[in-house]
């Protein structure tokens, strides 16, 4: 029974169909089990008010402008935004296992290659949670790969022309999709096959394509130059390391340490499973060699451009999600697999892992939602944003400006959901201000002290008078919305708020 399970999960139609039904379940159970959202879910629902060719200068646009299409159609709100990064999952194993087609010679390890992401704690776990411009980033570098593949066989200008939008479409995922593609074009001209493509002007069209793409939004943050250089030092530096050695031993081993642990736990499964595929090299005659050599290659020039930086820049903070970018080491690691001709009971094995990882990721979502009120984590998602929504509309509140206060909860993105023709303004992100309605509406100022220090009712005031011209009064007093949490704890969640008639720019 085993065995036929594992022909049809790695067959075409098996494989396509597995991660359609995996993927749509765990869309239904996210956007239906939990009652809010955070982190860059909710910043899309604030970013995805209006057009812009940048929204800050942490990440390209390419997410946001894709959600306002959906929202446009679909309409403001959760599903719409999973829906999308699902969308992008899914593209994802698609890609990978097309380019794993093309890669081997048994179209089985193609199946699993492209399965083995979901091992990948940052992809198989964390995606369901959070990310999104790096899920897009994954799923453009998939397909990016795919098309350089197909260059080997195929030179036509349409195959040049689809890597040159891939090229400009990831240069709009995330800014270090720029690292990887270099790294593959430049480990690619290695081989004469692909030296003669890169020598003609179908590939200078390619080039000059992704260029025109990423031009607007270049030159838009060229424009933001003196918040990029404070954003890098906030996230990159470590002001209480001074010397050059001290930083670039710190920021060597946050690499390191970033890289490994983006690659758990398939590393630690692939080298269980199949140890003497990466203890010895394959025949030196198999199918798949030249392009083992080529992604090993990129990997090591990747490894190069990231030291570089690193010594460069002075960078200490590398965060492991950075490293999406590993994204087809899979590939690698199958391609080895392959060449080493290895018992198949060993990919029955992998298999089985697969099978029980995919199982518990649902599981262990459902358990994270019946267990909150003993964990505590992650109250975004359980904040009673539906309740709250209700309360305000009693209060009175019907169209306007909401400003919303971003830390330490997502208010802002998560009230949009359900005053979607409301504008939403968050201080988290509170350069990005979307254009005021030409209908006076009104004030509405919210927020969730949650434990921190200080009058906040007046520090919001303060702020809403200061920056918005809200005209709030000093007599004017806050009011309070306490709902239980979903599921229910035994401290309600409590949100504070002012209402007011829209003035000055808070309306």
């Amino acid at each position: 029974m085993f065995a036929r399970w594992y022909i049809w999960l790695t067959s075409t139609r098996g494989f396509h169909l597995s991660v359609a039904l995996y993927l749509a379940g765990l869309w239904i159970i996210r956007t239906n089990l939990f009652a809010g959202t955070g982190g860059d879910d909710a910043e899309q629902l604030v970013f995805s008010q209006s057009w812009a060719l940048g929204y800050g200068v942490g990440n390209p646009p390419l997410f946001t402008w894709a959600t306002i299409v959906l929202t446009g159609i679909f309409g403001v709100g959760v599903g719409v935004v999973e829906g999308l990064k699902f969308l992008l999952l899914a593209a994802t194993y698609c890609l990978l296992y097309r380019a794993g087609c093309l890669l081997f010679q048994d179209s089985k390890n193609a199946a699993l290659a492209a399965l083995s992401p979901i091992t990948f704690y940052y992809v198989g776990w964390d995606s369901v949670l959070g990310f999104t411009h790096s899920v897009a980033l994954i799923a453009v570098l998939a397909g990016f790969y795919f098309t350089l593949l197909r260059l080997d066989e195929r030179s036509g200008w349409l195959d040049f022309l689809a890597l040159g939008i891939l090229g400009g479409l990831g240069l709009l995922t995330k800014y270090n999709f720029a690292l990887i593609a270099l790294a593959l074009l430049i480990a690619a001209a290695t081989d004469a096959t692909y030296r003669k493509r890169f020598a003609s002007a179908k590939f200078a069209a390619a080039c000059v394509l992704a260029a025109a793409i990423f031009a607007p939004h270049g030159v838009w943050l060229l424009e933001q130059s003196a918040e990029l250089g404070r954003f890098a030092e906030d996230r990159l530096a470590d002001k209480t390391l001074i010397s050059f050695a001290a930083k670039a031993v710190h920021g060597i081993i946050q690499a390191l340490s970033g890289a490994v642990n983006f690659v758990l736990p398939l590393l630690a499964i692939l080298l269980g499973l199949f140890f003497s595929a990466f203890w010895r090299a394959g025949p030196l005659e198999h199918e798949n060699l030249r392009h083992r050599r080529i992604l090993a290659g990129a990997y090591m020039l990747l490894a190069g451009f990231v030291l570089i930086a690193i010594l460069l820049s002075g960078a200490v903070k590398v965060r492991d999600h950075l490293f999406f970018i590993l994204i087809l080491l899979p590939l690698y690691g199958f391609a080895r697999v392959e060449a080493a001709s290895l018992p198949v009971r060993r990919h029955h094995l992998f298999a089985a892992v697969i099978g029980i990882v995919a199982l518990a990721i649902p599981l262990v979502l459902a358990g994270k939602f019946l267990l909150y009120p003993v964990t505590k984590s992650d109250t975004n998602l359980h904040i009673p944003y539906g309740e709250i929504a209700t309360e305000i509309k009693k209060a009175g509140f019907d169209r306007g400006t909401i400003l919303a206060d971003g830390y330490p909860y997502a208010l802002g993105g998560n009230l949009r959901r359900f005053f979607p023709d409301a504008r939403i303004v968050s201080t988290k992100h509170a350069r990005f201000r979307p254009p005021l309605d030409e209908k006076k509406g009104q004030c509405l100022i919210v927020w969730s002290p949650h434990k921190r220090a200080g009058d906040w009712a007046q520090v919001m005031k303060d702020l809403a008078n200061r920056y918005f011209g809200a005209g709030l009064p000093p007599s004017l007093r806050s009011r309070k919305i306490a709902a239980p949490t979903v599921p229910s704890s035994d401290q309600p969640f409590e949100l504070f708020y002012y209402l007011t008639e829209g003035k000055g720019r808070c309306r």
